[in-house]
């Protein structure tokens, strides 16, 4: 993407990981990403030359999980927003190369990153096979952590579903990102990331088979929803992800 995200919406995706080579061994098999390597071992994962996420290398604080950043004008205000709003501050608002970023969490524990872009800001494409879709964040309290990201970005929080604790969130009318009640891997209670991210793909049952060749599990199995056919994997390092072939593949 050329110019920057509005407020609240998921523009950036990475993971430190312990291996840095069989990580990207793996997604370059799954997705199709090739990387972009860097001296600092940050290395951008690219779909036709554009970039889509990153790994890293390093020591993760436990199990490796995919971090979601939202977008932002100002880090440090909006780091302001967060702790005045009943969140934390996990890691102050700092320089990267392209911008500003910081670590934050909501009230119920769940972590996620600020981004403000200056010469890059965020995923340069999405929603095609390969790029991420969509983000979504679980809670203990779904309703009180929807409040809270409406409060910090000024979306607006749509009622759950009938019979489900799933909101969606949204921005000038458009869907950005979903709370949800229920979790995939039992977040946050288990300190793993409270964001999922879902990446595109043509054929879910066909990339699923993909991630079991390659070492990697199925968390939950594929099956169909609403909006495409949807299942939710994990790397040979254990982070969580999700798969879904739009019904509409326009």
């Amino acid at each position: 993407m050329s110019r920057p995200y509005p407020p609240g919406v998921p523009c950036w995706f990475d993971m430190t990981v312990a291996d840095l080579d069989a990580a990207e061994r793996f997604y370059a098999a799954v997705l199709g990403w090739h990387f972009e390597p860097s001296k600092w071992r940050y290395d951008r994962a690219l779909l036709d030359g554009r970039a889509v996420a990153a790994l890293s290398a390093g020591q993760p604080a436990g199990r490796s999980a995919w971090t979601t950043y939202l977008a932002c004008h100002d880090v440090d205000m909006t780091a302001e927003a967060v702790a005045a709003a009943g969140g934390s501050v996990v890691a102050a608002p700092h320089d990267a190369p392209g911008g500003r970023l910081a670590m934050v969490s909501d009230p119920a524990g769940g972590v996620f990153g600020l981004w403000q872009g200056d010469t890059f800001f965020g995923s340069e494409v999405v929603d095609v096979p390969g790029a991420p879709c969509w983000s979504e964040a679980s809670s203990r309290d779904p309703a009180g952590t929807a409040e809270f990201l409406s409060t910090v970005f000024g979306l607006e929080a749509g009622r759950p579903y009938r019979g489900y604790t799933y909101r969606q969130l949204r921005r000038d009318g458009a869907t950005v990102a979903g709370v949800l009640g229920r979790t995939h891997e039992r977040r946050p209670y288990t300190g793993h990331a409270a964001w999922l991210v879902y990446f595109r793909v043509a054929d879910t049952d066909v990339t699923v088979q993909a991630v079991l060749d390659h070492g990697g599990a199925v968390k939950e199995k594929a099956h169909d929803t609403g909006f495409g056919r949807f299942a939710v994997v994990a790397d040979p390092l254990g982070a969580r992800f999700a798969l879904m072939a739009r019904s509409d593949p326009g």
